[in-house]
């Protein structure tokens, strides 16, 4: 008589009970190191991402009173409308610094800063003495001559970083509202225009004011999400600039809760006491304006 021997159910239940914990444990484990890479590459885009906001911003600072700081210097002024519909006259390059308390990182400063922002044209051959400007190459956006459309400044130029005011417009030239000295063949002609940096919500924008007339943007250009507070403090001679950014990640971790104490400078924010990762991005340059 031959005796087959197998396995009991009993065995069989303990074999089962025994991989089902060593599964458990297994994806206990996984699922933990999930949630920390998770975390770590939550973090890791936001330094990327703050790192990106503040060279944008520190770029504006940097170039606010190209093709435009002589003019202002000379007592001109800008004339137009704002993307709040008001009317307003801009006096300097560095113009309508809002300086707000953090409020626990509510509240953000802001500020207007003007400069020729991009080149919309070319010089046609060589002029000089005349406020007619053949153009070719001409590009968008497109000067209107009216309002913030209407102020374009040229590089290179004899007459340094000046604005000129477009009193007329035909397809080929621009009539100015005074002569320029000379201009060689190709020299650039840029559109200048203030331009506000500002936090709206947890997104950073520069906000333009040649495109504040757009209904559906306002003149809206995103910089960067996820960044809650800015603050701006200059030296005491005006001359450079400190912007202070806080920023988080875009997803909350539950395994963090963020009991911090943010400094912005002389401001602080926080503590938030939720799960988001934040942290402070600091940079300073010079402003050539007020060089």
């Amino acid at each position: 008589m031959n005796c087959k021997k197998g396995f009991t159910l009993v065995e069989m239940l303990v074999v089962v009970v025994c991989t089902g914990v060593l599964m458990a444990a297994l994806f206990n484990v996984f699922f933990k190191e999930q949630k920390i890479i998770t975390a770590e590459q939550e973090i890791l885009e936001m330094q990327m991402n703050a790192r990106v906001a503040l060279d944008r911003v520190l770029f504006a600072f940097q170039h606010s009173g190209f093709g435009c700081r002589d003019s202002f210097a000379a007592g001109e002024t800008m004339i137009g409308t704002d993307p709040d519909g008001d009317s307003v006259t801009v006096d300097a390059p560095v113009w309508d610094f809002q300086d707000n308390a953090a409020a626990n990182g509510t509240v953000s400063d802001s500020v207007v800063l003007v400069y020729a922002f991009r080149k919309v044209a070319e010089v046609d051959e060589e002029h000089s003495e005349t406020d007619v400007i053949d153009l070719k190459n001409v590009g968008s956006p497109s000067c209107s001559g009216s309002g913030f459309n209407s102020y374009i400044s040229f590089f290179p130029s004899f007459q340094g970083d000046s604005f000129f005011n477009i009193s007329s417009i035909s397809s080929t030239d621009y009539t100015l509202n005074r002569d320029v000295m000379y201009l060689p063949d190709d020299a650039n002609v840029f559109m200048v225009t203030p331009v506000r940096v500002t936090v709206i919500g947890s997104t950073l924008y520069l906000q333009n004011f040649v495109y504040s007339s757009n209904s559906n943007k306002l003149g809206l250009w995103e910089v960067a999400e996820n960044i809650e507070n800015m603050q701006i403090e200059f030296n005491a001679d005006g001359d450079e600039v400190t912007v202070y950014l806080l920023a988080r990640t875009t997803r909350p971790d539950s395994e963090h809760t963020d009991t911090a104490v943010y400094q912005l400078g002389s401001e602080t924010a926080g503590p938030f006491n939720d799960n988001f990762h934040r942290m402070v991005s600091k940079g300073t340059v010079r402003i050539r304006s007020m060089s």
